[in-house]
């Protein structure tokens, strides 16, 4: 089992040139969307992908969620973030742990977010990152993401988000961390319809010579959201490199929001994830 588990753990998610702290999708609902979050992010969900986003938020808001990657309890991914808005901007905490005893990646994290102009917010998460091995031992080190979300039009919203902007680095041989620059668009088609779509680019040790050699492939993600009735919402989503397909189905009963997600893979089994967000 343990050397499973090591070759999962290292298979490629996202960004096949890294292992510890591969960027993973979150939340039943941006996972439904395929991920492709960077220009909506207008709930809790906001500080994992584009801080900047928080600034949609008035009050405060909360949100935990789960799921086992490909049904393995050994690859479970947990997340909890609470915000809330200040008369400074919105303020974000978060806990992110994944793994089990083998294996585990823990991260706490402080987010900040405020408007710039009327149409154009920044935000800021900065997180304390631990990886434990078991038989290896621990390494910490610290993550810094940057976000920015502008009001195109009254329907459309372009967004920007740098992971890993500080370049981070774990262990004796300074392992780099993942880094990735993603752009998106978010279209409020109708009160009814949201249309989303993403571009990320792995910005990790970049050269001149892969970058011309194309090296660094673009990675599509589309996003579909439709609320089909008052208290149901339904949502789809496509990804490539690699080719992925989700979908879920979000419930409001009361001040919460239940969400449900299914997303395929092309190699490993399906995930499910679950999410309860309030309010």
């Amino acid at each position: 089992m343990r050397w499973l588990l090591f070759l999962l753990l290292t298979f490629p998610f996202s960004f096949p040139s890294q292992a510890a702290f591969v960027f993973l999708d979150m939340g039943a609902r941006p996972v439904a969307m395929s991920g492709a979050f960077c220009a909506v992010v207008d709930d809790a969900h906001a500080p994992h992908y584009n801080p900047a986003g928080m600034v949609q938020v008035h009050g405060r808001m909360a949100t935990v969620s789960h799921c086992q990657l490909f049904g393995l309890a050994d690859l479970c991914l947990q997340n909890v973030c609470f915000l809330q808005a200040t008369r400074w901007g919105v303020l974000g905490l978060g806990a992110q742990r994944f793994g089990g005893d083998l294996y585990r990646e823990v991260a706490l994290g402080l987010s900040f977010a405020r408007p710039l102009t009327e149409n154009l917010f920044v935000g800021l998460s900065l997180r304390g990152l631990q990886l434990a091995i078991s038989g290896y031992g621990s390494d910490e080190t610290l993550g810094a993401d940057l976000g920015i979300l502008a009001v195109m039009a009254s329907r459309l919203r372009w967004g920007l988000s740098v992971r890993n902007l500080n370049n981070g680095r774990l262990g004796r041989w300074e392992q780099e961390m993942p880094r990735a620059l993603v752009m998106g668009f978010a279209l409020r088609q109708s009160s009814r319809l949201l249309l989303s779509a993403d571009l990320l680019q792995d910005i990790a040790d970049v050269s001149v010579g892969k970058l011309a050699a194309g090296g660094y492939p673009m990675e599509l993600r589309l996003g579909q959201e439709f609320r089909l009735c008052d208290p149901v919402t339904l949502r789809l989503g496509l990804q490539a490199r690699p080719t992925r397909f989700s979908g879920g189905v979000g419930i409001r009963a009361g001040p919460f929001h239940l969400d449900y997600a299914f997303c395929s893979h092309q190699f490993l089994g399906p995930t499910h994830h679950v999410s309860l967000t309030s309010p």
